[in-house]
């Protein structure tokens, strides 16, 4: 008999024959061959197996080191894996789902009925209308971003995205897979942001009715002062007309006496004076 213990496996190879059978005759060389030859093929057989458990064991520890960073990876993104099996209608949430709703860390198993009662309500019809496009095949991705519900009654934002992960022998989905990611922080973001752009917009709409109207005072106080220049002008083109008329009275031979309505005299040139003897002032 011919035996041997295979590495790293409970195998142990034997080959045997009797020696009656391995002396006797002519075909005990031929015996001994072929128990030879067996023994070969077992022992190489025996070797396959044990480097193919040797390459299946350390593809098996490269998955377990590959599984724990996306666990710790996930355990410190703010992100929940999901994968529903539609058969069952069981959907599996990680242990990261528990933590967003403010509960212990823990892996569970829930409903589709039971997730939609933690939607916020205002955005309800918009998750169901995209849940039937998606279970329709009308679009190839699930993607929403809604507000769910926490333990303390507390409302988060997330983002849902998930695709087909496996089909049937029909080639309709079986199972879908995804990740809900804790979007709370960028939502506040863009809804400061958001606030900003309205603040800004209702101040430029401000300034821009406060501009009109100094336009319109720039416009009236520059059409007041062309109306004052244009009555200046005029006030002294009578004084000048005044002056010379004056000034020809004065000249003239004649006695030019002018009075007001009351009789006073207002005019009393020099022709006057000498014909009356009185000063202008008297």
């Amino acid at each position: 008999y011919s035996y041997r213990a295979l590495q790293a496996f409970p195998l142990v190879a034997v080959v045997g024959t009797s020696m009656a059978r391995v002396i006797a005759g002519s075909h005990g060389k031929d015996y001994l061959i072929i128990a030879a030859f067996i023994t070969i093929l077992t022992l190489g057989a025996g070797i396959l197996i044990t480097r193919s458990l040797a390459r299946a064991q350390k593809m098996a520890a490269l998955l377990a080191v590959d599984r724990e960073r996306i666990t710790l990876a996930l355990t410190h993104s703010s992100v929940a894996l999901w994968d529903h099996d539609i058969a069952t209608g069981s959907i599996y949430l990680s242990d990261e789902w528990s933590v967003m709703r403010g509960l212990a860390r823990a892996e569970s198993s829930t409903t589709i009925k039971e997730l939609l009662a933690l939607v916020h309500p205002g955005d309800l019809a918009h998750v169901v209308a995209t849940s039937k496009a998606f279970a329709t095949e009308k679009i190839s991705e699930y993607r929403t971003e809604h507000r769910i519900q926490t333990v303390t009654g507390d409302w988060i934002w997330i983002e849902s995205v998930g695709q087909v992960s496996m089909r049937d022998e029909h080639g309709r989905p079986s199972r879908v897979s995804g990740v809900n990611t804790d979007i709370t922080g960028l939502k506040r973001i863009q809804l400061d942001l958001e606030h900003s752009r309205r603040a800004l917009e209702e101040r430029t709409i401000e300034l821009a009715a406060a501009n009109d109207q100094l336009t319109l005072k720039i416009a009236a106080q520059s059409a007041a002062e062309t109306l004052l220049s244009e009555q200046l002008e005029r006030v002294q083109e009578s004084e000048a007309r005044n002056r010379l008329l004056a000034s020809i009275v004065e000249q003239t031979r004649d006695a030019v006496i002018a009075r007001d309505l009351n009789g006073r005299v207002i005019t009393w040139n020099t022709a006057a004076v000498a014909m009356f003897g009185y000063s202008a002032e008297e």
